[in-house]
């Protein structure tokens, strides 16, 4: 009698397949990134063994979606920001039944970028970045609504494999601009519990150049509009600023960017310093002719010579 119940129980155990949670044989992931109301593939893969021939069924919480042999993958319909979709695949495969699931959490990020460079006092637009200037980058992911006291952690890579820095809060990074002309890559990866986004962006590298505003003893620095290549104003005097735009700020406040100004092919102005970026000039001492004065200014960064502005305009003036 024990015999046959031993026998019995034997033939149970062997007929009916054993479901086996399927982590370190068969893994579950998705393709692209999980944006609100979108789609998103998700597909199982094994090192291990051939899926080829086996019997996958997919089901999106907990209702049956689509099975067939070798069906690997399948696209999900995901819903509004932090709503939570669960999924699941189970794989059949010589009386061995796999089971994976993964939930999809769409999640969306910002990334901001600004470069350490000149630009005008009080300046409303972007900092471009140029040859091998700093560039400050800041991640602002969005998780929906998500109830915790943990901080994201982050990942930071250039090129998807130079790792520029990762880790709990740490949601900024500083690096160096790409080559003239050429894109810096950037790939940031968030994480927050079981919740993931990802996020890539080329940040262009652009070359310098010098604009000019005219200096008011009243108002300041007129920064509305930059002068056109001529610009037209009777008087005795003009005052300038020249803002070299794509000079790095780091060697600008160091005084390692050289200024050269011209005024009708002579060098009325050279040196070292920031100060030199502003200049007045004057013909007082005729000032009853019109004429013009033809200006050309340039700044190039001592340290890295690549950062050079040039920029030039011409002042025309009536009598006086």
């Amino acid at each position: 009698m024990k015999k046959i119940i031993l026998s019995t129980l034997f033939v149970l155990s062997t007929a009916l397949p054993s479901v086996a949670f399927a982590n370190s044989i068969i893994s579950i992931d998705t393709k692209g990134p999980i944006q609100p109301d979108g789609q998103v593939t998700v597909q199982v893969s094994s090192s291990v063994i051939d899926l080829g021939g086996a019997t996958i069924a997919w089901s999106v919480d907990g209702q049956p979606m689509s099975e067939d042999i070798g069906l690997t993958s399948m696209k999900v319909t995901v819903g509004a920001l932090g709503e939570q979709t669960h999924v699941t695949a189970i794989t059949t495969l010589f009386g061995r039944i796999y089971r994976n699931d993964i939930v999809l959490s769409p999640s969306i990020m910002d990334v901001l970028w600004e470069a350490q460079t000149a630009v005008p006092p009080f300046f409303h637009g972007k900092a471009l970045p140029s040859h091998m200037s700093i560039v400050k980058t800041l991640a602002i992911p969005f998780f929906g609504a998500v109830a915790t006291d943990t901080l994201p952690s982050y990942s930071w890579k250039k090129d998807r494999t130079i790792s520029l820095g990762e880790g709990v809060g740490n949601n900024s990074v500083q690096t160096l601009g790409a080559w003239q002309d050429s894109t810096l890559p950037l790939s940031i990866d968030a994480k927050l519990g079981d919740q993931a986004v990802a996020q890539t962006l080329r940040i262009p590298s652009f070359v310098p150049s010098a604009y000019f505003y005219e200096l008011s003893p009243t108002q300041g620095v007129l920064t509305t509009n930059a002068l056109q290549n001529t610009f037209m104003k009777d008087g005795s005097e003009l005052s300038l600023l020249a803002v070299p735009y794509g000079i790095a700020n780091s060697e600008r406040s160091r005084s390692k960017v050289q200024y050269d100004w011209t005024a009708n092919g002579t060098n009325i102005l050279s040196g070292f310093g920031q100060n030199l970026e502003r200049i007045r000039l004057s013909r007082v001492n005729d000032p009853n002719n019109a004429g013009k004065i033809g200006l050309d200014f340039s700044a190039q960064n001592a340290v890295n010579v690549m950062q050079l502005a040039k920029g030039s305009f011409t002042w025309l003036f009536n009598n006086k």
